[in-house]
């Protein structure tokens, strides 16, 4: 069970390299 925060990062951590 991931907690959501941390899927919240991963999606942010995605947008950000590929920008």
């Amino acid at each position: 069970t991931a907690p959501i925060g941390l899927l919240l990062v991963s999606t942010t951590n995605i947008c950000n390299i590929m920008v």
